[in-house]
């Protein structure tokens, strides 16, 4: 019996999803393949002990209140512990988990960057280059950092859903991007603070190749809908002052506004 063309043609996609992924662990794997011979870092320890004291000393905080894990680092008071109940105190799987998770980056970054370019080459080198490149090192290095790489993958999923709803009048897209938008501030807080003025520059981006045919309207409520979300979310006595949140914003446009003038966004954004 012959196979359909769509048959075929879905066999031919998992063929190089499968071939595409494969490519990915194996660089990733050789590029951090000695990361699991480094031993927890006293910050690490620090965490661990931080967390002990907190939930089995003091008991002051819980693991099933929602709001024990909104504050700067509060994440790692959830992801910590499962690893450590799962495998100890075993160094090996922190990085491996870390590896785990900053292989997920890669496989967002082609879906992201192949929904906004339509194509698969850039993806596929985007994809590539991060799985090789030192980027984010000081994540692997620092091994209770990888609870970033988490943020980094709802950034992805959020811009993937965000470019979606710019073209939708479903209000329901926007709400999915307004949950990815909040996890990847609650996941992620200390490296969220420039994601807003990105969403800016994406939309005076979209402006400026789209001119009359750009919607001002939806534009307007989902910029008003991500602001008071990330005011809100940000607003948590956890993540610091209004005052200090506002003062790194401010610092993330400076020092775009100076990669502007020197040219070295473009290098970032190729």
């Amino acid at each position: 019996m012959e196979q359909t063309p769509n048959v075929l043609i879905k066999s031919k996609r998992w063929l190089i999803a499968i071939l595409f992924i494969s490519v990915i662990l194996f660089l990733s794997w050789i590029t951090f393949k000695d990361s699991f011979k480094i031993a927890l870092s006293g910050d690490d320890w620090l965490l661990h002990y931080t967390i002990w004291i907190i939930f089995d000393i003091q008991k002051s905080a819980s693991f099933l209140n929602p709001s024990t894990y909104l504050c700067t680092y509060c994440p790692h008071y959830l992801f910590l512990p499962i690893i450590k109940y799962v495998w100890g105190y075993s160094s090996f799987y922190y990085y491996l988990v870390s590896l785990v998770f900053r292989i997920g980056v890669s496989i967002s970054l082609f879906l992201l960057v192949r929904k906004i370019t339509k194509q698969t080459l850039p993806a596929l080198l985007s994809s590539i280059f991060f799985s090789v490149s030192y980027i984010g090192i000081q994540t692997t290095d620092w091994v209770f950092n990888f609870t970033h790489y988490g943020g980094i993958i709802m950034v992805c999923i959020f811009f993937i859903l965000y470019t979606k709803a710019r073209n939708s009048s479903n209000f329901l897209t926007l709400i999915y991007v307004t949950l990815a938008f909040i996890g990847a501030l609650i996941i992620s807080p200390p490296r969220m603070h420039g994601l807003y003025p990105l969403i800016l520059v994406a939309e005076f981006s979209w402006l400026a190749i789209e001119g009359k045919k750009y919607h001002f309207i939806k534009a307007f409520l989902r910029l008003i809908i991500l602001f008071l979300t990330y005011k809100i979310v940000l607003s948590n006595p956890g993540y610091g002052t209004t005052e200090y949140n506002l003062s790194q914003v401010i610092k993330g446009l400076e020092m775009a506004k100076e990669m502007l003038k020197t040219g070295a966004i473009l290098g970032f954004i190729a």
